[in-house]
């Protein structure tokens, strides 16, 4: 069985713009569907131990279309592209704690 989370990108992926997943690319909104992440949450749970799912999320994908995805993941890092939004650090703090509000944010600027 193949890990989708070492799938190799895509053809229209350029390292010269950042990966936006909250776009539709190919008619999927992230990586891995809802059920798909549901499923690697139960694999990461062996007896008593658990390993936290952790996302890196940037200013930019603050999107509520991934309001879904978050809330399966513990951990969200979230990191501001631009200098320019270091202005908005506070206001897009908040985003990302209305998308995923029982998630551990950290800021990363």
């Amino acid at each position: 069985m193949r890990n989708k989370c070492s799938a190799p990108l895509d053809a229209n992926y350029s390292a010269q713009e950042p990966l936006r997943l909250t776009k539709p690319r190919n008619g999927k909104t992230a990586a891995l569907s809802i059920d798909e992440l549901r499923a690697l949450r139960e694999q990461l749970e062996i007896g008593s131990r658990k390993l936290d799912v952790w996302v890196t999320l940037y200013t930019y994908q603050l999107d509520p279309s991934l309001s879904d995805y978050l809330r399966l993941c513990d951990n969200v890092t979230l990191w501001t592209w631009k200098a320019e939004d270091l202005s908005k650090l506070e206001t897009n703090f908040e985003k990302a704690r209305e998308l995923a509000p029982d998630s551990l944010i950290t800021l990363i600027a």
